[in-house]
């Protein structure tokens, strides 16, 4: 096991670049570089599926009526970003995989500079995204029927804006301070983590606190079943955005753990590995929302259909 702590030049040496940690590590132990070449394999179809599928996605949500216009341009913004990811950044993290494995440090700085600043930046946008359908989700609750007159097209383009560029922003970061980028990174996940799961736990709770209530007041009443009808719906788009949620989570979380740990602790080939692998996950996300998008939204489903159809 090899330990570069911060009296062995360890955080010293990956001030503005991992490679030069990555080739010790790798130079003074076992490595095996078939490992690394795999998951470089593994990246290459999950790319081509997520490109063609948010490609897919992205038409079918265009022609979706069920969505309103804000909650739409969200999710449309988000299956942009997954599409660029399996395009741009994918192929980038594969390349890069490669020079590690075949040992060409003198393009592993390059391959890692250009491929974390789009990754970092476009990843950055699905979980700002993400976090944005959440708050909508609640704003739909707890605003009413002035939720239309509080979330309007012109904010949320704003939003977005905004988002496109401090997601760019961080990317940069990297070229600059690759600790600072790094730590940023991980401040900026459970940031986004904890606000999505706050805001849900409150709209579950809310509507548990609701929903006896509302039983209450139109079981005497069957004629007037709009409002029960549209608390199903609200609760499937809730679901629908839950889902798409909990996959984030489950393919950034264990990266980031695992980040923190190669970038500021203990660094062992085998955990370089991990890191990949984990890294792996975080790009399988974006292959994993198309499929999550036709199986929660019935519009969507049949939209997708049409599209290929047409094709």
């Amino acid at each position: 096991m090899i330990n570069l702590s911060a009296n062995d030049s360890g955080l010293e040496i990956i001030q503005h670049s991992t490679c030069p940690r990555v080739k010790r590590v790798i130079e003074t132990a076992d490595f095996s570089a078939s490992s690394s070449l795999a998951i470089s394999c593994i990246n290459i179809p999950l790319s081509l599926a997520a490109f063609l599928g948010n490609l897919v996605i992205f038409f079918a949500l265009r022609k979706a009526t069920s969505i309103n216009a804000p909650t739409k341009l969200l999710f449309l913004n988000l299956a942009l970003t997954d599409l660029c990811v399996g395009l741009i950044s994918e192929p980038l993290f594969s390349f890069h995989l490669m020079s590690i494995a075949l040992k060409r440090w003198d393009l592993c700085r390059f391959t890692e500079t250009s491929g974390y600043i789009p990754t970092v930046a476009l990843c950055g946008v699905s979980l700002a995204t993400v976090t944005a359908i959440s708050v909508d989700r609640l704003l739909v609750l707890l605003k009413g029927m002035r939720y239309r007159q509080v979330v309007t097209l012109t904010r949320v383009r704003i939003l977005l804006i905004i988002i496109w560029i401090s997601s760019v922003f961080t990317g940069v970061s990297f070229v600059w301070n690759v600790r600072v980028f790094f730590g940023v990174i991980s401040i900026l996940v459970v940031s986004c983590v904890v606000i999505s799961t706050s805001c849900y736990a409150k709209i579950f709770l809310t509507l548990h606190r609701q929903k006896k209530k509302t039983l209450d007041n139109y079981r005497q009443q069957p004629n007037q079943i709009a409002p029960l009808n549209a608390v199903t719906r609200y609760k499937k788009s809730v679901s629908t955005a839950l889902w798409i949620h909990f996959a984030l989570i489950v393919c950034y979380l264990p990266y980031v753990t695992t980040k923190v740990v190669t970038t500021f602790g203990v660094v062992t080939p085998s955990l370089l590995v991990v890191e990949a692998f984990m890294a792996t996950l975080i790009y399988l996300n974006s292959s994993l929302n198309p499929a999550l998008y036709c199986w929660r939204i019935k519009e969507v489903r049949y939209r997708v259909k049409e599209t290929l159809c047409c094709i």
